[in-house]
């Protein structure tokens, strides 16, 4: 516990988090990528199964449409935490970069309370549907409550993002760093 007190064992207690953070939005982003291959896999055999034998794979759209959430939700952050989402800079480009830097910290704090909020009304959400038990009413029962939790995990992860994101814009704004 000294260490972490000692001059110069925050940056390395800082590195350490850092590090261990940008490893669990990779990680949640490998798991995203994976119920994709899953999603692909699932689909194409499906559809060789509906044209070539005249035998669908029942569940298919049941199953889909639960790994469709895992898939966007928990590849947010890591998207926002690598700079991919789109941006529009023809106006942007033509600001201050002081006013620029302002706009970003502004977005990134509202933001964080959007998802703040989608965060706690999903997590409320989600302990409602696994304590029901909610499935699916397509023709396979499928267990719905696990990808409501995809919601709030996902959304969450996207709101300490847009803390980081934020908290970076107002220390550059502050030291006069302009973009």
């Amino acid at each position: 516990m000294t260490a972490v007190l000692r001059r110069g064992a925050r940056g390395n207690l800082m590195g350490v988090l850092t590090r261990g953070y940008t490893g669990l939005l990779g990680w949640l982003n490998v798991v995203a990528a994976i119920f994709i291959f899953i999603l692909m896999l699932l689909v194409s055999a499906d559809v060789v199964g509906r044209y070539v034998f005249s035998r669908p794979l029942y569940g298919t759209f049941e199953i889909a449409e639960s790994l469709l959430v895992f898939i966007v939700f928990l590849g947010f952050a890591y998207t926002q935490h690598e700079k991919g989402n789109i941006r529009v800079q023809i106006v942007a480009n033509r600001m201050p970069p002081r006013v620029r830097l302002l706009l970003d910290f502004l977005a990134h704090a509202l933001g964080f309370a959007i998802f703040m909020l989608i965060t706690y009304e999903a997590g409320r959400h989600a302990i409602l549907a696994w304590h029901i038990g909610e499935e699916s009413a397509g023709m396979v029962r499928i267990p719905l409550w696990p990808s409501r939790f995809a919601v709030p995990v996902g959304g969450f992860f996207l709101a300490l993002q847009f803390a980081i994101d934020a908290w970076t814009d107002l220390r550059q704004l502050f030291r006069g760093q302009g973009g």
